[in-house]
């Protein structure tokens, strides 16, 4: 509904930019279509994700997004730098903003995180959430670096895997003694004359 009045009007738009309209209307035609009339003056006939963000309040996607690569490489300096600047809108929006990239990174089926880092990202993203008190700053500086930690901590199936490739390099191969056999051949005794002949047999040798 909202594209069709935008082209009837010839306002240019990025359909991303709607989304956020249509958010912050909750739900009520009447409210949405008052905040896209704002939007269009606003946006001076251009509406835009950044425009919109900045009208509306919301954090930039992108900025979010620049946020998240900053912790999934562990890059501590871009963290601080970003959370000094988140300083400037509210813990919860902030929260909320990201719980909100990330669930639309799921349902888009972006390859961006792993479905282990999607559950541990909501995890904390929720706990955080919680943890929200009068120093808003610290709880967004923690929540980041749980999720530093988290991006990084190896799945379970690879940690067992790893344990039992170091077993199997650490075992050290069982030699089986060699059997011992018996010697079964029977001692031949021999009579005298067989005895004379084989000393005949000597002699005539050495001769």
């Amino acid at each position: 509904h909202l594209k069709e009045i935008l082209l009837k009007e010839n306002v240019k738009f990025e359909e991303e930019a709607l989304k956020f309209i249509a958010r912050s209307g909750n739900g009520s035609l009447r409210d949405t279509l008052t905040l896209l009339d704002q939007a269009i003056i606003f946006c001076q006939n251009e509406i835009s994700i950044s425009k919109i963000t900045d009208m509306l309040g919301f954090l930039d996607p992108q900025k979010i997004k620049a946020f998240y690569q900053a912790i999934l490489t562990k890059d501590k300096e871009k963290v601080f730098a970003y959370l000094e600047e988140l300083q400037d809108y509210e813990a919860s929006s902030v929260i909320d903003e990201m719980l909100f990239y990330l669930k639309e990174s799921f349902f888009a089926k972006s390859t961006e995180f792993s479905i282990l880092i999607y559950e541990r990202f909501f995890r904390i993203l929720s706990k955080a959430k919680n943890m929200l008190c009068d120093d808003d700053g610290f709880t967004l500086c923690v929540m980041a670096f749980m999720m530093m930690e988290a991006s990084h901590l190896k799945e379970i199936d690879a940690q067992i895997q790893e344990i039992k490739q170091e077993n199997t390099t650490n075992i050290t191969p069982r030699i089986t003694p060699a059997p011992i056999i018996p010697n079964l051949e029977k001692k031949i005794e021999k009579n005298a004359y067989e005895i004379l002949l084989d000393s005949i047999y000597d002699r005539d040798f050495d001769l």
